[in-house]
């Protein structure tokens, strides 16, 4: 109890310390120097205790030589910071330490709507029992939540945190890289892929996290566009970007999607008989008896992983070409298949959680706004032409996506600063982006500059927040 009281204490300290280690005297000056190599060796002292919790495997190696502070010795491995207190009985005498207060996560704690007890995400049970649950563990931090820009379920606790990439098989756990974020530069380590800890984009609570997770693939039904709200009848609806969700989440067997292309009008077509043996690479859907539609595998594929025809609903027409790609309608959501894709998305939800969005006049508050931060999105400010004559026009070819999904990023502008080789600087200010997040601006003509000169520019995304994102580049005159 006198370990838990003194763990609290520190804890809570840390949470009213202004800056990243120095809290409670952990300051860079606290920890040994920096070496070249990654890894050390774990200190005699923590072997048991290390080892007890599952070595390496969970807690990754030790990143730096075990130190003095205060009247505890400590070593950070790549997952979490063990301390020793010698002065404490055996049973007590080793603990890891509350890193959880440095994590920059109040947001997500503040965010939260109730002060129930967080429920611990059923995936991580099985790591937490491992771990010796709160007494190692901490205290729950947050609920589990989705990471788009990391496409893994997170839940933060004080001590250790834990993740699931979406493409790992259902149950599996990881602890998130605590001890590198931490120790930052005084440890060269390198969070392994999928366990750094990023930036978090998107604070807001997703109460049908535990049916999205077991989805294939979770990411797939997009970012929540709103925060819950209430609906008259109790139930719970949440706007995500490709599908709407209701039910009483504390309920599974009530969430469902809502029929959202029925209530944007899509066209509803009369089912028809087979024509014929099933075609190669198609499956016939019954609706009415015998009559049906055709369904490509791929789609079938996919509305299996996802929930089954009881998420998908029933295709409400033929699949179609649109463009290079491929869409069929089902009462509760479109399906997309783009065959040139080669990021292993050629089967995705069409976004259709925007427009049902702009159709719902819901207040404002209940509205999560996606930040544009050079975290999550990419801008590329491209000329036309790389050397052009002095009595040409130049066009600058603007184009900006989402990192996470590589969706284009519609009715944004941007502000370009010319600089010319004598100093002299113009700003000239775009268009806003199309539905294919792409835009350009066209420069004036040189025609007093010499061949050979260099003209070089910046792009910068017209935001009120102060997270700059921009693009630089040049072109030659000849």
């Amino acid at each position: 109890m006198k370990q838990q009281a003194k763990c609290s204490l520190l804890l809570l300290l840390a949470f009213v310390c202004t800056s990243i280690l120095s809290a409670c005297g952990l300051s860079e000056s606290t920890l040994p120097a920096g070496d070249s190599s990654a890894t050390f060796p774990v200190d005699r002292a923590f072997r048991d205790f290390y080892r007890g919790l599952g070595g390496t495997e969970v807690l990754g190696p030790a990143i730096i030589e075990s130190f003095g502070w205060d009247q505890l010795t400590c070593q950070y491995t790549e997952k979490a910071l063990m301390c020793q207190n010698p002065d404490n009985g055996s049973n007590q005498r080793y603990s890891l330490y509350p890193l959880g207060a440095y994590l920059n996560i109040n947001d997500l704690i503040e965010s939260r709507q109730t002060a129930d007890p967080i429920e611990i995400y059923k995936e991580f049970q099985p790591l937490y029992k491992k771990l010796h649950g709160e007494i190692n563990v901490g205290r729950a931090l947050t609920p589990v939540r989705f990471n788009p820009l990391e496409q893994r379920l997170e839940q933060f606790f004080d001590n250790v945190g834990f993740y699931r990439l979406v493409d790992e098989p259902e149950g599996t756990a990881h602890l998130l890289a605590y001890g590198v974020f931490v120790c930052q530069d005084k440890c060269s380590y390198p969070a392994r892929k999928g366990s750094a800890i990023a930036k978090i984009p998107i604070s807001v609570d997703m109460p049908f996290m535990d049916t999205i997770a077991r989805m294939d693939n979770p990411a797939a039904f997009g970012e929540p566009l709103t925060i819950p709200y209430q609906l008259e009848n109790g139930q719970i609806q949440q706007i995500y970007q490709n599908a709407v969700f209701i039910g009483n989440s504390m309920q599974v067997e009530t969430v469902r999607l809502l029929n959202v292309p029925i209530l944007l009008g899509f066209e509803v077509s009369e089912p028809k008989p087979q024509d014929g043996a099933t075609k190669p690479g198609l499956v016939f859907y019954n609706i009415s008896g015998a009559n049906g539609f055709n369904v490509p595998v791929v789609f079938d594929k996919f509305i299996i992983g996802h929930g089954g025809r009881e998420f998908s609903g029933d295709p409400i027409g033929e699949f179609f070409e649109m463009g290079d790609s491929y869409r069929q309608c089902f009462q509760n959501y479109c399906l997309d298949y783009v065959p040139t894709d080669t990021g292993g998305k050629k089967v995705r939800m069409a976004p259709l959680g925007e427009e049902f969005l702009s159709v719902s006049n819901l207040p404002e508050d209940y509205v999560v706004r996606f930040q544009l931060t050079p975290d999550t999105v990419t801008l590329q400010a491209s000329p036309r032409f790389k050397v052009i004559p002095t009595e040409q026009n130049q066009e600058i070819e603007i184009s900006i996506e989402r990192n996470q999904d590589g969706q284009p990023v519609a009715d944004v502008d941007f502000t370009l600063l010319l600089t010319l080789p004598d100093g002299t600087q113009e700003k000239i200010l775009s268009q806003s982006t199309n539905l294919l997040g792409k835009t350009s601006i066209t420069l004036p003509v040189f025609p007093s500059l010499k061949r050979g000169r260099v003209i070089a520019y910046q792009v910068c995304l017209n935001q009120s927040n102060d997270d700059k994102v921009c693009d630089i580049d040049h072109y030659l005159t000849w």
